[in-house]
């Protein structure tokens, strides 16, 4: 069920240290969390789970995931698009 997915998903991000050999796993935390919010339709909830899954591929150079990421952003955004803020307007984050 996804209310104790989503308690799982969160215990282990406070549980991830910010070593940057734990980075692949947090993004892959941060991703799942911000699927399953999108799925339960909490689109606008998922974005900054997303944002920082983003971030996180970018600055590891991880090719894969960073399409991953926009392709999972994407989904969300596109057919929400009168309900997502504007990309430009997240401080320090651009496409």
């Amino acid at each position: 069920d996804y209310p104790t997915a989503l308690r799982y998903f969160h215990d282990a991000l406070d549980r991830i240290s910010d070593d940057p050999e734990e980075d692949e796993l947090r993004g892959r935390v941060l991703s799942q969390t911000g699927r399953m919010l999108s799925n339960c339709g909490l689109h606008r909830q998922s974005l900054p789970y997303l944002k920082d899954c983003l971030e996180l591929s970018i600055s590891r150079n991880d090719t894969v995931n960073t399409t991953y990421d926009y392709q999972l952003l994407g989904s969300i955004a596109l057919p929400n698009t009168c309900q997502m803020p504007t990309w430009h307007s997240w401080k320090g984050f651009s496409l």
